[in-house]
């Protein structure tokens, strides 16, 4: 009998909505002066998803207003 070269896996919690909002929160934290444009391309999100994820996160009551352009951190 040989020895097999062995293969970990690491098994990967899906991205779910909840987890993607705390990173965009935690982005924010860290680059508070953002723009939607800035939160859209980092996350690779669409203008619709963008908007539905930044009015949760303001509902959420973890940012305090979305503006247009800017999404300003709590």
């Amino acid at each position: 009998m040989g020895v097999y070269d062995a293969q970990a896996v690491t098994m990967i919690k899906p991205d779910t909505g909840e987890r993607r909002l705390y990173q965009i929160k935690r982005y924010l934290d860290v680059c508070p002066n953002a723009t939607a444009q800035d939160v859209e391309r980092e996350f690779g999100l669409t203008v619709s998803e963008l908007v539905t994820a930044l009015l949760d996160l303001q509902r959420a009551g973890l940012i305090e207003s979305v503006r247009l352009g800017q999404a300003t951190a709590a």
